[in-house]
């Protein structure tokens, strides 16, 4: 699952107003988040289906299931821009969160949008991170990125093996938290 992200490399994106595209260390569900479809836009990370009488609020989809689910019969597919995500390891006494990315550079998740928001789409996590958390978003390049966009269920990437990963501050537990503290080592 992928509960948490950061963007701190939003120059790509000057057709988002300056004050929505500012870096964030912290980006939590419900916030407006820019994805691209192909056009960069804006939306709320928080997916419901269009037929749902009360928000379902969802933030993950499996992939494995995308293509079943109701809920997403009729979404359309996007791309969300990112430097990194945190994932949380329950060591037992406490859940330490992790900071994973690749070289603190832009890549993209796979996610899916309907009028009403977005979410990540996820899948099981790689043979080198899988002891953090069982579960990883699916990691994307540009290029790999237009193939989603065209249907394509472009669900491996060559960025999964060049993914880093180390401990970081609880302080990102807190959405209110934002600065890049957050993604610094312990």
């Amino acid at each position: 699952m992928c509960g948490r992200f950061t963007l701190t490399k939003t120059h790509n994106f000057d057709s988002i107003p300056r004050d929505k595209r500012e870096v964030s260390f912290n980006v939590a569900p419900s916030n407006e988040i820019i994805i691209l479809d192909p056009e960069p836009s804006l939306k709320t990370w928080s997916y419901s289906p269009l037929w749902a009488k009360k928000p379902f609020h969802l933030i993950n989809c499996r992939s494995e299931t995308m293509h079943q689910k109701p809920s997403f019969k009729g979404a359309m597919r996007c791309l969300i821009p990112t430097t990194g995500w945190y994932e949380w390891q329950d060591n037992g006494t406490h859940k330490q969160p992790h900071y994973h990315h690749i070289n603190h550079d832009l890549f993209y998740f796979a996610g899916l949008a309907n009028n009403q928001g977005c979410l990540i789409v996820t899948k099981e996590a790689n043979k080198d991170i899988k002891q953090i958390h069982h579960r990883q978003p699916v990691l994307l390049t540009q290029n790999e990125g237009d193939h989603w966009l065209n249907n394509e269920d472009q669900l491996d990437s060559e960025l999964d093996e060049l993914v880093e990963y180390y401990p970081v501050s609880t302080k990102v537990n807190s959405p209110k938290n934002n600065s890049p503290e957050l993604i610094q080592p312990l």
